[in-house]
């Protein structure tokens, strides 16, 4: 009993200590007296005000454009030990622990086998941006977690569970809204899209992510807290971008890579008859480029994160060929995992494929895009990517024993 307690286990294990070395190797490669990285400098200074003053008035006004949790337990953090830099840091590296751990149970509870929730974990763990938010004082992490959890609750069936998580994660970054259209679907189709009182009881649950957010944006007078920023980024919220949708689509291959790819074997000849006309025709009228906000900027950024600063590099032709290719390429995946989620609307390709799909067009309503914003979905897309990947190599190991 003992040994297969171990088995069972043994991969738990090795993520956690995967998941302590990666934390301790971030450490030392970045040192605790690095200096600000980017936005840290400007969280760092929130973070303080929330310290020194902790009531409603900083709630109100403090001067960021996301919503507040982050600031606030990372000030509860300072408070209880130390308000400097590298104390604040030490709490990111446990954030950042617990997400590698909750991603990998994710992965599993999911069912996929344990070489691809590995190399689910790996993907997601050595994301640039994963790899910054890990050690350096951001708000992102804590909202990839809650995400997590939301997804992993939402799969178990507990979705009060799910809401309340959601909620925590709304609280990080705003546009975690998107996942409550994701929980209605779920539900919608587990009641066997029939409305009846059934249906609406079981709806109950999103009142918590919709109410609290509700609730925090009558008190904000809008869907930010009233500062300065606001002003100068606002006007360019809730006008639909769709530039995004073709940048978001075309990050998803990139920072899942190479498991989305695996759906690239599925595709049938009138998917291709479909998806490469229509695909060409929305590049030509939003290819991929900054955003507005961004160019105006006094920094003038005119690409939209890591990758598309590095293909800048190159000619503007290779460079616009290289992100059709990717788009088109998420375009088919897309294809091919929605007529799954038809199909089988009960299935986890559903979950995915609407998550996906909720999460980008929500994204289009946003002033600015980058692709870092693409954190708290990629869990879910890796999923989807590890599936693809276990049925990839069970047909190679079935045709080795034949």
């Amino acid at each position: 009993m003992p040994s297969q307690t171990f088995l069972r286990n043994y991969p738990y294990c090795l993520t956690a200590l995967y998941a302590a070395l990666y934390c301790i190797l971030l450490a030392g490669v970045f040192g605790f007296a690095h200096k600000p990285w980017t936005d840290e400098e400007h969280f760092y200074f929130t973070i303080l005000e929330f310290i020194k003053q902790p009531d409603l008035t900083t709630l109100k006004h403090y001067e960021e454009m996301s919503t507040p949790l982050p600031f606030i337990l990372y000030g509860i953090w300072g408070w209880l030990f130390h308000s400097d830099l590298a104390t604040l840091r030490i709490f990111s590296l446990l954030i950042a622990f617990a997400t590698i751990f909750s991603a990998f149970y994710l992965f599993k509870k999911t069912g996929l086998s344990t070489f691809a929730s590995f190399m689910c974990v790996f993907i997601l763990s050595l994301n640039p941006y994963f790899i910054g938010v890990s050690f350096f004082v951001y708000t992102d992490m804590l909202c990839e977690l809650f995400m997590i959890w939301a997804f992993i609750s939402l799969i178990q069936h507990k979705v009060w569970l799910s809401c309340i998580f959601l909620l925590l994660a709304i609280l990080c970054r705003q546009y975690m809204v998107f996942f409550i259209p994701v929980i209605a679907v779920c539900i919608f189709v587990k009641e066997k899209c029939v409305l009846n009182v059934s249906l609406i009881k079981k709806l109950l649950p999103l009142l918590i992510p919709v109410l609290g957010l509700g609730i925090l944006f009558l008190f904000w007078g809008g869907a930010s807290p009233d500062n300065k920023l606001k002003s100068l980024y606002m006007f360019q919220t809730f006008t639909f971008h769709g530039d995004a949708f073709t940048a978001y689509m075309a990050a998803s291959i990139v920072y899942t890579f190479p498991l989305l790819i695996f759906s690239l074997r599925e595709i049938q000849p009138r998917q291709i008859y479909i998806t490469i006309p229509i695909a060409t025709l929305w590049y030509l009228f939003f290819p991929v480029q900054g955003s507005q906000v961004a160019i105006e900027s006094m920094i003038h950024i005119d690409t939209i994160g890591l990758v598309h600063k590095t293909t800048h590099l190159l000619p503007p032709v290779v460079e616009d060929g290289l992100w059709y290719v990717l788009f088109v390429t998420a375009c088919f995946v897309f294809v091919n995992a929605f007529e799954k989620a038809i199909k089988n609307y009960r299935s986890l390709t559903c979950l995915v494929c609407s998550s996906w799909l909720f999460f980008i067009l929500t994204m289009c309503l946003s002033y600015l895009t980058w692709e870092k914003y693409l954190l708290p979905i990629l869990p879910m897309l890796l999923v989807y990517g590890g599936l693809l990947s276990d049925k990839f190599y069970l047909k190679q190991f079935d045709r080795i024993g034949k």
